[in-house]
């Protein structure tokens, strides 16, 4: 995991996390950071431990201290509904509340359905579970792509696009929206990426990095208030678009463009203005993009491999596109 911090005049390396960081054994392949979260100043990574086939999948907190990003605690399955796996298959923050979700952990009237867990740290700091829901209303997600926000919580699901909405017993599926029509093409949408903020969910498709947005406030069913299209970026001097990976917060979005070739990838930042997201600037990332995430004023970037030896990233390179002669709202 790659932490960069906002400076004047652009983004900056602040540190770089691996499997190393998380005190973890790197037999075979740890898997850290699969899957993983970031909420102000704490960043939670899923990693297997131990590496094998089996191993309990666990997640570590990260937080800062003497200016130095460390771990602090780990976090693990309720061992009545451990499943090797399955753990942190979902995985969102938002302020003081942590979302795992955990696929085929229970079964409910003969099916296979998921777990959700709430985890919140105390007076102390020590993140423990407050929560944990089960039930045929529920739905964990099974492609890795989560996003919390106050009382809401999304995921994608065999797919479709699923909100679920925080109640005083748990949580209960509220909006559910099929994601392969949304692309008009020969070719089904499929979801690369996911974000919540401020009655919005913000879904990126692997297909034409397009990105899409819904207001999760509306009484019925998840209106679209907007369409990104490729032709929407700045101009890119590389072949056409890949997957939309999204991240939001406030009335700030980030979309990173994923791609497989050093130097391609490009990260935009959109600004919420009269009633849609503008452009205001990118950065050309030196290595491959496979995450994107924004909180506590830094992006937190995944590498395409958590090998810290494999990828020594070029100089970034930053462009700026102002829209109508102005950026829509100052960062």
């Amino acid at each position: 995991l790659y932490v960069h911090a906002r400076v004047a005049g652009g983004w900056v390396l602040e540190q770089r996390l691996d499997v190393f960081d998380a005190l973890a054994p790197q037999t075979g392949t740890s898997a850290f950071a699969d899957r993983w979260a970031v909420a102000g100043e704490t960043i939670f990574a899923r990693y297997r431990d131990g590496g094998l086939q089996g191993a309990p999948h666990r997640v570590a907190v990260f937080e800062r201290v003497a200016g130095v990003w460390q771990k602090t605690q780990t976090l693990d399955a309720d061992p009545a509904f451990f499943v090797p796996g399955t753990f942190g298959a979902t995985l969102a923050a938002d302020g003081d509340a942590l979302v795992v979700g955990s696929y085929d952990a229970v079964a409910f009237q003969g099916f296979a359905t998921g777990v959700i867990e709430t985890f919140a740290p105390d007076a102390q700091g020590v993140w423990s579970r407050v929560d944990l829901t089960t039930g045929s209303n529920v739905d964990a997600g099974d492609r890795g792509l989560a996003a919390l926000r106050g009382d809401h919580f999304a995921v994608v699901s065999n797919g479709e696009l699923v909100v679920h909405e925080r109640i005083p017993t748990g949580w209960t599926v509220q909006h559910t929206l099929p994601v392969g029509p949304l692309e008009a093409g020969p070719t089904p949408q499929t979801a690369a990426g996911l974000a919540l903020t401020d009655g919005r969910v913000v879904l990126g498709g692997d297909v034409g990095a397009m990105a899409y947005v819904f207001d999760v406030t509306a009484p019925s069913g998840l209106p679209m208030l907007q369409e990104i299209a490729a032709d929407e970026f700045p101009a890119r001097d590389i072949n056409g678009p890949f997957a939309a990976l999204v991240a939001a917060e406030g009335d700030l979005l980030a979309i990173g463009v994923r791609a497989d070739l050093e130097g391609q990838p490009t990260i935009r930042f959109f600004e919420w203005y009269d009633g849609r997201y503008r452009a205001f600037e990118s950065l050309r990332a030196g290595a491959g993009v496979d995450a994107v995430a924004l909180g506590g004023g830094r992006a937190l970037l995944a590498a395409p491999w958590s090998d810290p030896g494999a990828l020594v990233p070029a100089d970034a390179r930053l462009e700026v596109r102002r829209l109508d002669g102005a950026r829509a709202v100052p960062y």
